[in-house]
């Protein structure tokens, strides 16, 4: 047709949900629960809602890999779909590293430095509710910091990244993909 991506895509909800998915790792993106809406007087395609994220923050399809993923790029390595192809846009990758800095990393730091906390304390007493239900022994406070851990150090990463050269970036990523796989020899 001749015109640019943005006369198709509302690119906002595209660079949120590019981001969302990349910052928790989500293995299901582009695959399943991955959603675009268009709405029948609207001419943008509209990326989410954001949905199902049970393989994510290290839970993946074959298995948990939390140091695997706290260090992997999503979209870079393992996806091509859309998402994927909106990378071979220099400007779209720009609004994204911008978006990041100035949106969802602050957004996510806020939310760590106090919201989760609180929501992990607001639900702590149920979980150990539901131990004594299930007859389990299920260790929440040993999950739920481990969460944060994985949170905080894939907030870490992703500003990291996000503020480097794309040379810096290619040799911050090929050294925590080593880290995470052969940690003793790094």
């Amino acid at each position: 047709t001749g015109k640019h991506y943005s006369s198709f895509l509302d690119l906002p909800s595209w660079e949120d949900m590019f981001l969302l998915e990349e910052f928790f790792a989500e293995w299901d993106a582009e695959r399943w629960s991955f959603y675009i809406i268009k709405d029948k007087d609207d001419p943008l395609l509209y990326c989410g809602p954001a949905w199902d994220f049970d393989h994510s923050a290290g839970t993946m399809i074959y298995g948990t890999y939390p140091e695997t993923a706290v260090s992997m790029l999503l979209f870079r390595d393992t996806r091509h779909g859309w998402l994927y192809k909106l990378l071979m846009h220099d400007e779209f990758v720009e609004d994204l590293h911008t978006r990041w800095r100035d949106r969802f990393s602050p957004a996510i730091h806020a939310y760590l430095d106090g919201q989760l906390e609180k929501e992990i304390a607001a639900i702590e007493s149920a979980a150990y509710m539901n131990n004594i239900r299930r007859a389990n022994d299920y260790d929440f406070r040993e999950k739920t910091d481990a969460l944060t851990t994985w949170l905080q150090r894939r907030l870490a990463f992703l500003d990291d990244y996000s503020s480097k050269t794309p040379e810096e970036m290619r040799e911050i990523l090929q050294e925590k993909v080593l880290q995470a796989q052969f940690p003793a020899m790094v």
